[in-house]
């Protein structure tokens, strides 16, 4: 969207009308720049609350400059809107598509379990159990019933993995369900083909295999960046537990954590290895590691063992 569309939209009755109509005509066609001007309205009002809060400069304090700095703030609004540099329409886009209905668009599939809470929270939510949702038969090898599901379906390949790093395999599915919302934002390809990438590991030059594309976000410079990358694809979540071990292994600046002979100790390294640019990464695991389901599943684990 232009400069000068941008301002139409935002400053005047006329553009928000013209918006309007279009949402009314087509709403998934509208939702771009909805939520643009959404997160020009919002930076405008954070950029007038920041004056607000300022002293007074009696040496500027007019009509004229009050008109100024309103006029300025709304220019500044509209540009950083269309830079797209703070990310607010991007999670916003996210969060409305799925009520839309429609299919998925190239833009908004497979989020590798990254949405607003993820971001602003310190933990992921947690599904249904299988008591509150009715767990029943497992809806086919792509999807998982609840939390409980996912993890006690994952557990006999979490066990396998675990004992080639030396590590519980708690840590492991928790980092699987923190990656992938307890398997319900497993990356997707843009033709809904499930990548089973557990662990969200991207697709560098040196990976031969299938992979898939999807819009994502990671911290960077303290803020969260959008940006577009290559994830590998597997054709079952055993292998992606295997190809982790093997990434884990191959990679010397995993060593360290690799080395540390508690979960604990081996989420952290990784943290600081670099695996994750989520600064409260292995605190989210851990908390995931806590949390009913997979405490319960792994309780019913060791009793039967």
């Amino acid at each position: 969207m232009s400069a000068a569309a941008s301002a139409s939209v935002y400053t005047d009755f006329q553009g928000l009308g013209n918006l309007r109509g279009k949402a009314r005509e087509d709403a998934r066609a509208a939702l771009d720049e909805v939520a643009q001007q959404f997160e020009a309205v919002f930076t405008q009002m954070m950029l007038k609350n920041m004056r607000d809060a300022s002293p007074d400069n009696a040496l500027f304090d007019s009509n004229a400059m009050d008109t100024f700095e309103e006029l300025h703030d709304k220019q500044l609004a509209n540009g950083l809107a269309d830079s797209q540099s703070l990310g607010i329409a991007d999670m916003i886009k996210d969060q409305i598509r799925p009520h839309l209905g429609g299919g998925a668009s190239s833009d908004d599939e497979g989020e590798a379990g990254r949405t607003i809470q993820d971001e602003f929270e310190r933990a992921i939510p947690v599904p249904p159990t299988a008591e509150a949702a009715g767990e029943g038969e497992p809806g086919g090898d792509e999807e998982f019933a609840s939390a409980r599901d996912f993890v006690r379906r994952l557990w006999p390949e979490a066990e396998a993995a675990a004992d080639e790093l030396d590590v519980g395999p708690e840590v492991l599915v928790a980092q699987a369900a923190l990656e992938t919302g307890w398997g319900q934002q497993v990356a997707r390809g843009e033709d809904g083909r499930n990548s089973r990438n557990l662990f969200n590991i991207k697709a560098d030059r040196s990976w031969e295999g299938d992979s898939v594309s999807i819009q994502t976000r990671e911290f960077m410079g303290g803020r969260m960046v959008g940006m577009r990358d290559d994830f590998r694809a597997y054709d079952s979540y055993a292998e992606s537990f295997r190809d982790y071990v093997d990434f884990l292994k191959s990679n010397p600046r995993y060593g360290e954590a690799l080395q540390q002979g508690d979960q604990s100790g081996f989420i952290r390294g990784l943290q600081e290895a670099g695996y994750a640019t989520d600064p409260d990464y292995a605190d989210k695991v851990e908390r995931v590691m806590q949390s009913e389901p997979l405490a319960a599943v792994a309780a019913d684990e060791v009793k039967v063992s």
